[in-house]
Order: structure tokens, then C-alpha cells, then sequence
């Protein structure tokens, strides 16, 4: 990943514990990341477009449960 002025970490807030989620926090915390809890596929799309004005979106990556080439946002697979 590119060094960049905002980053955030985005994660489906379904399936986790309290335990998990507060090691995601920690870890965006460490990084300065803004953390974004999504719920559903608009939700990405809807934050992969946010504030394009001002910023580029300069690298994406996903780390899901799932096939390869396939986002499953409910972890119960397609």
C-alpha cells in the first residue's frame, strides 16, 4: 500500500464479537485509520465514493471469507 493522506479500514459488522471488533479498532487506531463498519454492498460503493473531490482512491484491498473474485458480505457465502 501507498503512503496516503486518509486511510480507512472497513469491515462487515456481522459475525464478530466484541473481542474482534475492538482488535479491529486497535489496529486502526495504531494506524490512524478512520474505521467504517459496513453492512451491505452500497455501503462499499457508497464509501469507495466518498469525498472523490478531495481525495484519490489510491489502493483497495479486501480480506473476506468466500471464493476468490467473489465479495460475500453476509459470511454465510453465496
Amino acid at each position: 500500500m501507498r503512503k496516503a493522506t486518509r486511510n480507512v479500514l472497513a469491515y462487515v459488522d456481522s459475525g464478530y464479537v466484541r473481542s474482534e471488533k475492538l482488535a479491529i479498532e486497535g489496529l486502526a487506531a495504531s494506524v490512524g485509520a478512520e474505521i467504517v463498519a459496513l453492512d451491505s454492498a452500497s455501503d462499499v460503493i457508497r464509501l469507495m465514493g466518498r469525498d472523490r473531490d478531495e481525495y484519490q482512491l489510491l489502493d483497495v484491498a479486501f480480506f473476506c471469507h468466500g471464493l476468490v473474485g467473489s465479495l460475500d458480505l453476509d459470511y454465510n457465502g453465496p
